[in-house]
C-alpha cells in the first residue's frame, strides 16, 4: 500500500519531469516516473511507503536529511543519496538554508540488485560524489519528458551507464588505482597548468571530497603536491644546469618567475639564486 505525507516548500528554481499517468513501465528497461532539479526550502519534507522505484539525489548544496530503515543520513554538497522507496523513509531538508539536487525515481532492469550492492558498501548515502553524469542525464531526460520527445530506449540506456558508473564506488581497489592514476598525472604533467576539477574526475569523486582523499593518501592537498613536484625539478635545474631562474620556473609551470622565487623563500628561506649559490660554495670546500 502506497502511503505519502508532504510538506510542500519547493522555491524558484525547481524543474521537474513528470510521466503521465498513462505511462507504461517497460520490464526489460530502465524506467523513469520523475527527474529534475528540486530547490526545497526549509520546511520541505516527504514520507513515504510502497513506491516501486528508487530514488536518487545528487546534493548540489545545502543538506539532506534521510530517516530510512532505523537509520538517519545526512548528506550535504557533493554527498549523493540512493534509497528504496518501497521501505518507509523519511526526506527532508536537514540544514537552516534551501537546498538543490539532481534527483530522479527509476525503476526496472536491475536496479534492485544495483541499489543492493551500493547499500552492502554505503549504506544509502556516498560521501564525496561526482554528479556531473547524474545531473547531465537528469537535465536532459527532464527536458525531454516536458518537451514529449522521451525516447524509452536512450533513457535506459543513459540510467544503465549512470547506475554501472555507480559501482565504481562500490569498489575500494578501483578507488585506490583512480588515486594512483591521479598521481601518475601529476608526475607526468607538473608542468602543465593542472585544472583540479579535471583532475577530481579522474578519480570518480567531487572536488571536495577528491581533495580529503589525495590528502588522506599522500600527505598533502593536490596543490600542495604539484608544487613538491615543481620545487623538486627546480631544485635538480639549479644544481645541474646553468639556466635563469626564470627559464627554470617555465620550464617547471610557473608563467611567472615570482611564484617560484615565493615557493623558495617559503620553504627555504632562500631565493632560487641564493640556494644555487649556496650549493655551488658547499660543493667546491
Amino acid at each position: 500500500m502506497q502511503t505519502t505525507k508532504r510538506i510542500i516548500d519547493l522555491l524558484p528554481g525547481t524543474t521537474i519531469g513528470f510521466q503521465k499517468e498513462n505511462f507504461r513501465r517497460d520490464p526489460l528497461l530502465y524506467n523513469i516516473t520523475q527527474v529534475g532539479r528540486s530547490v526545497g526550502g526549509v520546511n520541505h519534507s516527504i514520507s513515504r511507503s510502497g513506491y516501486d522505484a528508487f530514488a536518487l539525489f545528487a546534493v548540489i548544496e545545502g543538506k539532506i536529511g534521510l530517516d530510512y530503515d532505523g537509520e538517519t543520513y545526512i548528506a550535504g554538497q557533493g554527498d549523493l543519496l540512493f534509497f528504496d522507496q518501497s521501505v518507509p523513509h523519511t526526506f527532508k531538508n536537514a540544514g537552516t538554508t534551501p537546498y538543490i539536487t539532481d534527483f530522479m525515481y527509476i525503476f526496472g532492469g536491475d536496479t534492485a540488485q544495483f541499489f543492493q550492492t551500493f547499500y552492502q558498501k554505503h549504506g544509502c548515502v556516498l560521501h564525496g560524489y561526482n554528479a556531473s553524469l547524474l545531473s547531465d542525464t537528469a537535465n536532459t531526460v527532464c527536458a525531454s519528458i516536458i518537451e514529449g520527445t522521451e525516447d524509452k530506449f536512450q533513457t535506459s540506456a543513459k540510467l544503465y551507464a549512470l547506475l554501472a558508473d555507480l559501482l565504481r564506488y562500490c569498489s575500494e581497489s578501483e578507488y585506490e588505482d583512480d588515486i594512483a592514476r591521479a598521481i601518475g598525472y601529476l608526475s607526468e604533467n607538473f608542468a602543465k597548468n593542472v585544472n583540479l576539477d579535471e583532475l577530481s574526475k579522474m578519480s570518480y569523486r567531487s572536488k571536495y571530497y577528491f581533495i580529503r582523499q589525495f590528502h588522506a593518501r599522500t600527505g598533502f592537498t593536490p596543490k600542495e603536491y604539484l608544487a613538491n613536484l615543481r620545487f623538486d625539478k627546480s631544485k635538480e635545474l639549479l644544481l645541474k644546469t646553468n639556466i635563469s631562474v626564470k627559464e627554470i620556473a617555465e620550464h617547471v609551470g610557473f608563467s611567472d618567475s615570482r611564484n617560484l622565487i615565493k615557493l623558495y623563500q617559503k620553504k627555504l628561506g632562500l631565493t632560487p639564486s641564493q640556494f644555487r649559490k649556496l650549493s655551488v660554495c658547499k660543493d667546491s670546500i
